[in-house]
């Protein structure tokens, strides 16, 4: 078995332990609703919108009750749209927006025509495991793209892992590790590949403060967790403040065709 097959089989397991809970793309649900509140601040009203790896459906489903919009969402995990349909199903009368779901594999997605005005990628494109597959599916997806739209990815960044990493190591702090399924988003390889192409670049480091308040503060404070609690009193306090500063792995960043 590839490891791309691999990393399938992990997100097809996660599937089938939390189906329907918005725990099976992340376990940090705060995080996930702020980086779907903040990303949506960025798609204008009425627009064709592709999401990209949607998982089970709970940020788009998210996204498709803050917005009107029209959605189409795919994932290469078949059980993990099996649990969209029926999320969908579920919430359909609470949402602004019609949304499809379908299973399709972003590195097979070829688009013959610029079809939608917003593609965003949430937590995808870090589960390719090679640089090269994701230069590869970010072409893909520029492909879809009407002029003038917008490519959203909200991701893990190798620059944000780094510089967290370097501050905890300061204090004594362990190292955060890349889970085995990643490969961290390293942000100016990717814009390099947009130089030229792209009209405007812009990264949100939306969880700047969130990510210093949880993940250095609090460990330098009172010690790492055995286990991560994502709904710890410092989590549900962080998420609340002001965003400030450049810190923290997930940003979004946004390439304007």
């Amino acid at each position: 078995m590839s490891n791309y097959e691999k990393i399938l089989e992990f997100w097809n397991q996660r599937a089938r332990d939390h189906k329907t809970a918005p725990t099976a793309s992340m376990g940090d649900v705060l995080l996930m609703d702020r980086e779907v509140d903040t990303a949506q601040s960025y798609i204008p009203e009425g627009s064709r919108v592709l999401d990209v790896g949607c998982a089970n459906g709970y940020s788009t489903l998210r996204l498709a009750r803050i917005k009107k919009v029209e959605i189409d969402a795919f994932d290469y995990s078949a059980e993990m749209v099996h649990h969209a349909q029926t999320a969908l199903e579920a919430q359909k009368s609470t949402l602004k927006s019609p949304v499809k779901f379908w299973v399709q594999d972003v590195l097979k997605f070829k688009p013959t025509t610029e079809t939608y005005d917003v593609i965003i990628a949430i937590r995808c494109i870090i589960n390719l495991p090679t640089l090269a597959q994701q230069l590869e599916a970010l072409d893909n997806l520029w492909l879809g793209l009407k002029p003038n739209g917008k490519l959203i990815l909200s991701d893990a960044t190798k620059q944000g892992w780094d510089q967290l990493n370097a501050l905890r190591s300061r204090f004594k702090l362990k190292e955060t590790p890349m889970p085995w399924h990643n490969l961290y988003l390293d942000i100016e390889a990717i814009n390099n590949h947009f130089q030229g192409r792209s009209k405007h670049i812009h990264v949100d480091h939306f969880a700047s403060t969130y990510y210093w308040g949880t993940r250095f503060l609090r460990p330098a404070i009172l010690g790492e967790y055995k286990t991560a609690n994502y709904s710890s009193l410092f989590n549900k306090i962080f998420i609340r403040f002001p965003n400030l500063g450049s810190f923290g792995i997930q940003k979004i960043m946004i390439y304007t065709k």
